[in-house]
């Protein structure tokens, strides 16, 4: 299996020939209204018509602008049919992911599957390479799967800690860096309308997402020009995120996709 490196956050496309597998490069810049964060960085590893599923680890972040703390989401679903739609999940057996710093798993359930968050202590696991393993499952020739995987250093976010920010200045924030992470940073602001007309409900009706990539050196500056683009007087969260995904064949024709992600959020009103 031939693993190729690529750049993020991407709309991957997962392309499989014979026992290999390839990344395009995509990398998008600028609003998408329908997503929050979260589900962006999902949604861009789950577009291959032949994935039969995908395994999800992530170290979620919610900082002050002072310190940031960590939290830890296992998600995942194996289908009997690529993507399948109609809730057919497969039985592929307890999926583990472990390394010297320790270890969680998962045994199959269909509500939901392989669903697991909150799991105290095993940020930790982050900013290694750990093994992920699932017996498989022989009668619909499924194989045992186990094989290393880098889960990206947690995002600490390191900026003002004042609860607003002036829409009509650049704002820099700070993170961490990770030098074993070679694909990129996503900065996302989301505007929620829920949220904010809950506060004020003259405010904008439909959500807006704007993200943008950059190079994983621990800051960039969000231009006023973004930030006017919001709604004056509306609250922000303001994300930074990392992530890394690959594709793995789990028998004959059948694969599945491993997607790791470190993101934080930082709350602001925008005056």
């Amino acid at each position: 299996m031939k693993n190729t490196k690529v750049f993020f956050p991407l709309a991957f496309a997962l392309i499989f020939a014979s026992s290999s597998c390839k990344k395009n490069e995509l990398t998008p810049t600028g609003t998408n209204s329908t997503s929050t964060f979260s589900t962006y960085l999902q949604n861009t590893t789950i577009n291959n018509a032949s994935e039969l599923g995908y395994l999800d680890f992530s170290c979620i972040g919610i900082s002050d602008g002072g310190t940031t703390n960590n939290y830890t989401h296992f998600y995942g679903a194996i289908f009997t049919n690529p993507l399948d739609s109609g809730g057919n999940y497969m039985d592929v057996g307890t999926i583990s992911i472990s390394n010297s710093n320790g270890s969680f798993s998962k045994s199959h359930s269909n509500a939901p599957p392989y669903f697991q968050t909150n799991i105290s202590g095993k940020s930790s696991l982050f900013g290694s390479s750990a093994t992920v393993f699932f017996p498989g499952n022989s009668s619909l020739g499924i194989d045992t799967f186990s094989n290393n995987f880098y889960l990206p250093l947690p995002v600490m976010i390191t900026s003002s800690t004042s609860s607003s920010i002036s829409s009509s200045s650049s704002y820099q924030i700070n993170w961490n860096t990770d030098a074993n992470n070679q694909n990129g940073i996503v900065i996302g602001i989301y505007y929620s309308s829920m949220l904010n007309r809950i506060i004020d409900s003259t405010m904008q009706t439909t959500d807006k997402l704007w993200t943008v990539t950059t190079t994983d050196n621990g800051s960039y500056t969000i231009p006023s020009a973004v930030l006017s683009t919001f709604p004056q007087g509306s609250h922000i969260d303001i994300y930074v995120g990392r992530a890394a995904a690959t594709p793995y064949l789990i028998g004959n024709s059948k694969s599945i996709n491993l997607f790791s992600s470190s993101y934080s959020k930082l709350s602001k009103k925008l005056n």
